[in-house]
């Protein structure tokens, strides 16, 4: 063996820029392996070996799979490698709308919880609300197996129709229950949404004026907040309308504790 011509794994590990632990997995699988493998155990790499290595580098880079890249090692070429780009390019295109979508979704998160944390809780008014939509799913029973099982199916209609929010599930309430002292009479769960998805079934949420409260602490406790909103309501001379809607702000995705959530609490006017 021409000692000037080969290196040891050590050495070709050091100079490709990767682990002697990478080098033998890489022999295990069959992609790249030593031109010399000696009985006693001891492995040389040559320097023409350096180029092939790096091809497989660039490869990597690109996070092609590993069964990919021995496919393509095997029988490469420049119409191979040509092809092999094009659907690359594609993958990059789709990660690269997916990345997009993301930092949409972080970008309107933020602006969530900036806006939440200038709110005063408890403080209840009237405020002038903007259009909203909504995807809307009904609970067919009303215990926690229920509500869990109508979230479910929410996230499920969401995912199917590449409905992406960045606000949490809301709840809706009928007014009817409220002014009964009925706090837990949920009806229905829903995904808010600012603009009108693409596909699917959705309600619409009317531009226009609501009674408005943001609500700190457990959901249990909202209904000293629902009645405060009714004696605000009553000695304003407001009528309600038929729904109150519980948009939630903070939940476990941004506070840690239960007492620390935000719900702020949308009612209709009629």
């Amino acid at each position: 063996m021409n000692q000037e011509r080969y290196i040891t794994t050590g050495e070709f590990a050091k100079l490709s820029g990767v682990t002697k632990h990478t080098l033998f997995y890489y022999d295990k699988i069959g992609l790249f392996s030593p031109e010399i493998k000696r009985e006693n155990g001891y492995r040389f790499y040559s320097f023409d070996q350096l180029e092939v290595f790096e091809v497989i580098q660039i490869l990597r880079e690109l996070d092609m799979p590993l069964e990919e890249i021995r496919s393509y090692m095997s029988k490469r070429s420049p119409k191979h490698l040509l092809l092999l780009f094009g659907e690359e390019e594609k993958l990059i295109d789709q990660q690269m709308k997916r990345l997009k979508h993301m930092k949409e979704w972080i970008k309107k998160k933020s602006g969530i919880i900036r806006r939440t944390l200038t709110e005063e809780t408890g403080v209840i008014r009237v405020t002038e609300e903007p259009e909203r939509y909504m995807v809307m799913i009904r609970a067919e029973k009303s215990d926690e197996r229920g509500w869990a099982e109508a979230v479910g199916k929410l996230w499920d209609y969401c995912e199917e129709h590449k409905i992406r929010s960045a606000y949490s599930i809301g709840y809706r309430q009928e007014t009817a229950n409220i002014l009964e002292e009925e706090y837990e009479r949920y009806s229905v769960c829903y995904q808010l949404l600012d603009q009108k998805p693409r596909s699917g079934v959705y309600t619409v949420r009317p531009q226009g004026k609501y009674l408005t409260v943001c609500h700190k602490g457990h959901w249990k406790d909202l209904g000293e907040t629902y009645r405060q909103l009714v004696q605000y309501a009553s000695a304003q001379e407001i009528v309600l309308g038929a729904h109150c809607y519980e948009d939630t702000l903070f939940d476990g995705l941004v506070v840690q504790e239960e007492r620390d959530a935000v719900t702020r609490l949308v009612c209709e006017i009629a």
